[in-house]
């Protein structure tokens, strides 16, 4: 069976995370604890923002940083491929998401929208507007938000499948105000099956955070001082940010694998020429959460889907239903917008990506698709 995700842990791994996990149950420090702090500062340093700040989940993030904002009957705009934690995550914090016309080769918001007017002539506030590097895709959005400035827009990145990614040099994670990472299971890496990072180099949103994951309250170990206002539990436990750390320390090593596998993945699905629409573009800087591929055909992503699982290959989509229809909310520019958005959705399969798999893997999936294509024709 190949996996669509399967974090990867040595032998050596596996005995050092057993060995802090008895220091932690050793100490009773479950939580806010010295594993937490340097898993905060290493991830810090490793995306290049003054602040990290641990929380739950990748959705737990992108709620405190939509709460410090103040989306509150005000709207945030994200790609209309956004998976639906990310609205409801606008939505319990007061806003409206608003799913703009996505890029067809990486499903980030379209390069070529005018955002400017767009930003200038809604009839809301806009005060958000959400990258997601879809797939560890730089958002193709990314060059023109990071080159210009619009009053009272902040710049919010949902970096859940771009662990390390970069643009022009540059982490992503740091190239808004804030950026917001899941660690969950299926991740790049994950801080032991669930976890969520804020970075910034914001220290209020930082204090905010902290206050935020902790019931509003103080975010010391000893839970005592003022209430700040609402929150939540969304702390991380110590042992997954033990995990995160060894997870953290592998990372390079996991992305080289990664683009290994993609440019296998690549050479193979060339040769189907026509029966594929669209391999998804190599941009630099891009890290490989999942694999994307956009098919010709009408009704054929259901029969390759359909054939890799029956070779037990765990493959899925980029979130189908997409999250509009879900929350039965329109995508930004009409009907026909709306329309076109769900038909090349409809059309997209995503292949797994991680280290634990072989090229002979590789080969097989690629092997599955090429049989299934023929077959449909």
């Amino acid at each position: 069976m190949i996996a669509s995700a399967c974090p990867t842990l040595t032998e050596d791994d596996a005995r050092a995370w057993a060995d802090d996990t008895r220091e932690i149950a050793r100490t009773g420090r479950l939580v806010l604890g010295p594993f937490t702090e340097r898993f905060e500062d290493q991830f810090a340093r490793f995306v290049g923002t003054w602040h990290a700040v641990a929380v739950s989940s990748g959705t737990a993030a992108l709620e405190i940083v939509f709460r410090w904002i103040g989306v509150k009957r005000r709207s945030v705009i994200m790609p209309a491929s956004a998976f639906v934690a990310q609205a409801v995550a606008v939505m319990r914090a007061g806003g409206t998401p608003i799913f703009g016309p996505i890029d067809p080769s990486t499903f980030g918001l379209d390069f070529y929208a005018d955002l400017r007017s767009f930003l200038a002539n809604h009839p809301h506030p806009v005060p958000v507007l959400n990258l997601t590097h879809v797939a560890g895709m730089v958002d193709p959005c990314t060059a023109v938000t990071v080159s210009w400035c619009v009053p009272d827009v902040y710049v919010v990145e949902d970096a859940s499948h771009a662990h390390g990614a970069t643009h022009h040099g540059r982490p992503v994670g740091s190239l808004g105000v804030a950026g917001c990472f899941s660690l969950g299971a299926t991740k790049i890496f994950t801080s032991g099956g669930a976890g969520g990072m804020i970075t910034t180099n914001e220290i209020g949103l930082a204090a905010f955070a902290r206050s935020q994951r902790a019931h509003g309250g103080c975010s010391s170990a000893g839970m005592s001082g003022s209430w700040a206002g609402e929150g939540y539990g969304w702390l991380m436990p110590e042992s997954s940010a033990a995990f995160g750390l060894i997870q953290l320390g592998r990372l390079p090593v996991y992305l080289l694998r990664r683009a290994e596998i993609a440019a296998r993945y690549r050479a193979h699905l060339a040769f189907l020429g026509a029966a594929i629409c669209q391999l998804p573009p190599d941009i630099p800087g891009s890290v490989w959460w999942k694999f994307p591929v956009v098919l010709a055909n009408p009704g054929a992503q259901t029969v390759v889907l359909t054939a890799l699982h029956g070779a037990g290959i765990e493959a899925g989509t980029l979130y189908q239903p997409p999250a509009f229809d879900l929350l039965g909310l329109p995508v930004f520019g009409g009907p026909e917008i709306t329309a076109a958005t769900r038909t090349l959705l409809s059309r997209q399969i995503a292949l797994p990506v991680h280290p634990g798999m072989t090229d002979a893997d590789v080969a097989l999936v690629c092997g599955v698709i090429t049989r299934s294509l023929i077959d449909q024709t």
